[in-house]
């Protein structure tokens, strides 16, 4: 088995034009901020959805991520501030160690509690239960919390 790799010239995290980068926890609004700020004139994104750059090169990256910025930078009108939105930056090391390279990047982390995280997941999963009504949700809260404490008391 052949395994073939193609030299890349590569180049400088401080080479990257970033401004920001809008990371947090799925579900806590990064998406509704992301498309909010994409509206403004003077400022552009690097990609029209969540951009996984930064988790494709660990220590340098190549010359033509840097290039791929600046002609993205260009075709939106070369705008005052220029980000990039990935809401899993914040569960990477490699990220924030990279993010550490880029002169005067600011990051923009939104973080939710964590229990309203959960009922929107139950909410969304359970639609047919809460379309039932209060007492479909209390039957299935009472199903729950019975499911739970024997297992919580088979673990004792």
């Amino acid at each position: 088995r052949t395994i073939l790799t193609v030299p890349q010239e590569l180049s400088s995290w401080s080479k990257l034009n970033l401004d920001f980068v809008i990371a947090g926890v799925q579900g806590c609004g990064t998406s509704s901020l992301f498309r909010n700020l994409e509206k403004h004139p003077q400022i552009g994104f690097s990609s029209r959805k969540e951009d996984p750059s930064l988790y494709t090169w660990y220590l340098l990256p190549p010359k033509s991520l840097i290039e791929r910025f600046a002609e993205r930078w260009r075709a939106v009108g070369e705008p005052l501030k220029f980000g990039l939105d990935n809401p899993m930056i914040w569960d990477s090391p490699t990220v924030f160690e990279i993010l550490r390279y880029i002169p005067a990047v600011k990051v923009i982390f939104i973080a939710c509690d964590p229990v309203r995280v959960f009922e929107k997941w139950w909410v969304n999963r359970n639609v047919e239960v809460v379309n039932g009504g209060p007492d479909a949700i209390l039957k299935l809260a009472v199903t729950l919390i019975k499911k739970r404490k024997s297992l919580f008391v088979k673990n004792l």
